[in-house]
């Protein structure tokens, strides 16, 4: 069963697209739930996702329901998951995920990112991620208002986390690439297991078109925070 408060997450600040975590295993699996209104047309789109966290792999999606209908009823949360609640239960056994609605989202601002690294703590070990973007800029005017809005064609950002305590060094996270003409991914921040020795960092990206629609893409990366995987130089 999952309770009704499990959409006032809402730690991205998204209008329109709210991400929840259902729960984790112990052994490297986590659970996202998206509830996503759809922007000017009305309908909606409830999802509950099973991520592998070590190799950052979708390994099962069940849709509830991806709907285009000005009929609010059609989207009520609570019909929509009452409905499903036995295929969602299913979906959680097989991972032997346990349920956990307390988990915490430790936030960077927009000017982290910006500033290439941001630094966090756990359990007194200080670390820090550090940000590198490749881009090829949109000099054909292939994007809608490169001008105001600052598009890039194609943009590519580069994640290493640093450890500088208990250890010393770095590794790469992973490198994500954005949709075309968007502003390319930032950090909002992360998620720590309560069962393991990982965080789960969350990206956003956005398009902004002509007709005021948004489109907000999210992305969710593990990374092990073990001494022993730490074995690059440390990046700035």
């Amino acid at each position: 069963f999952l309770p009704i408060f499990l959409f006032s997450q809402n730690w991205n600040n998204d209008y329109y697209t709210d991400w929840s975590i259902i729960g984790w295993s112990k052994t490297g699996y986590v659970a996202l739930f998206e509830s996503h209104e759809y922007d000017l047309i009305g309908g909606c789109r409830y999802r509950l996702l099973i991520q592998n966290i070590k190799t950052d792999q979708i390994v099962d999606v069940l849709t509830l329901t991806d709907i285009e209908t000005d009929d609010y009823e059609s989207c009520d949360s609570l019909t929509v998951i009452g409905n499903h609640n036995n295929q969602i239960n299913r979906l959680l056994r097989k991972y032997q995920i346990i349920e956990n609605h307390n988990n915490k989202f430790y936030s960077f601002t927009y000017a982290d990112t910006l500033n290439s690294e941001s630094y966090f703590h756990f359990e007194d070990v200080r670390y820090s991620l550090a940000f590198f973007e490749d881009k090829i800029h949109n000099f054909n005017e292939d994007c809608d208002l490169p001008y105001i809005m600052g598009y890039s064609l194609k943009t590519i950002l580069h994640v290493y986390i640093n450890l500088y305590d208990k250890g010393y060094g770095s590794k790469h996270i992973s490198s994500i690439e954005a949709p075309e003409c968007s502003h390319g991914y930032y950090c909002l921040g992360y998620f720590k297991s309560p069962y393991e020795n990982r965080i789960l960092l969350a990206f956003k990206s956005s398009i902004q078109y002509e007709s005021e629609f948004m489109q907000t893409d999210y992305i969710f990366v593990g990374c092990s925070l073990d001494p022993t995987t730490f074995n690059e130089e440390i990046k700035y």
